[in-house]
C-alpha cells in the first residue's frame, strides 16, 4: 500500500517532467504508429493497422495491466504494473524497446485512469499524440471526446488522414 502511493507520486512527476521536457523532430519519412491501452479495449485495436493504411510492422501496441488476466495476445507489449520501479522507471525490456522507437503517431486509449500508461505515453517519442478525455496531464496534441471506443477509433482515422496529408 506504501509503495503504491510511492509510485504515483513518482509516476506523477515523472510525467510533468517529460512533458516539461518534451522535444521531438521527426526523423525522415516515418509512419509508425503506436498504441497504448488497457486490457479492457485490447481487441478492439486488433486489425486497426489495417484501418489506418500501415504495415503491420510499422504498428505496435502496449497493453497496461496484469499479466495474469485472461486474454492477453503474447505478440502484444504487456505493461504490468509491478514493471514500473518506484522510482518511475520502465523494467521490461520490451517496453524499453518501445520507448526507444520513433513514432509518427501515438494513439492512447483508457477506459479508466491509467497513470503506467500515461507514463509510458509522455516518454514516448511521436509526432503526434491523439488521446481520449480525459488528459489529465496534457499528453495529447489532439485529445477525442468520444462515447465508445468505434467512435473514437473513427476520429483517429479521421484525424489520421488529415495529419498524412499536411506531412
Amino acid at each position: 500500500m506504501f509503495s503504491s502511493k510511492i509510485k504515483s507520486i513518482t509516476c506523477n512527476r515523472k510525467i510533468r517532467k517529460a512533458l516539461r521536457d518534451r522535444q521531438y523532430s521527426a526523423r525522415g519519412n516515418n509512419t509508425r504508429v503506436g498504441v497504448i491501452t488497457d486490457l479492457a479495449d485490447l481487441r478492439s485495436f486488433s486489425g486497426f493497422y489495417k484501418d489506418l493504411g500501415i504495415k503491420t510492422e510499422d504498428f505496435s501496441v502496449v497493453v497496461c495491466g496484469s499479466i495474469a488476466e485472461q486474454g492477453i495476445d503474447l505478440k502484444n507489449i504487456v505493461l504490468d504494473p509491478k514493471e514500473i520501479s518506484l522510482t518511475g522507471e520502465f523494467r521490461s525490456e520490451p517496453t524499453k524497446a518501445f520507448l526507444r522507437q520513433d513514432y509518427n503517431l501515438l494513439i492512447c486509449y483508457f477506459s479508466q485512469e491509467n497513470r503506467g500508461g500515461s507514463l509510458l505515453a509522455a516518454e514516448t517519442m511521436a509526432g503526434k499524440k491523439f488521446g481520449n478525455k480525459p488528459d489529465h496531464y496534457g499528453i495529447y496534441d489532439v485529445e477525442i471526446y468520444a462515447d465508445s471506443i468505434c467512435e473514437f477509433k473513427e476520429e483517429i482515422i479521421k484525424y489520421y488522414k488529415i495529419f498524412k496529408k499536411n506531412n
